[in-house]
């Protein structure tokens, strides 16, 4: 039994030519019918349930909450806390050498009195 293929879809204010080359790219190789059944194994594949529909445009379900939560920027909770070398210039510039080990750093720490 052949598969259903999905309709030639046409954009309605393509530029001039531009029309006709995507018509022919989509009859060049269809793709192939999903049906509702499969559009609901897909939503079901990782979670078990079927995937809420959220609308960009609907307000926020989280109104108390920062809109960096999450992140390392800003306020609200963050992830994992990065390292903090404080205002040490000393430990500042180990940092940056056991990250980049440059002669200039070395130089650099050297200077600092490190060893």
């Amino acid at each position: 039994m052949p598969r259903k293929r999905q309709p030639v879809r046409l954009a309605p204010a393509a530029v001039y030519g531009e029309r006709q080359a995507l018509q022919q790219q989509q009859q060049a190789a269809p793709m192939g019918d999903v049906d509702a059944q499969r559009q609901q194994q897909f939503k079901t594949m990782t979670t078990g349930q079927p995937a809420p529909s959220y609308s960009v445009f609907a307000p926020t379900q989280r109104p108390g909450e920062p809109i960096t939560a999450g992140t390392n920027v800003g306020p609200g909770l963050g992830g994992p806390p990065a390292p903090s070398v404080g205002n040490d210039p000393l430990l500042l510039a180990q940092e940056m050498y056991r990250i980049l080990p440059h002669p200039e750093l070395l130089r650099l720490l050297r200077s600092l009195g490190a060893q």
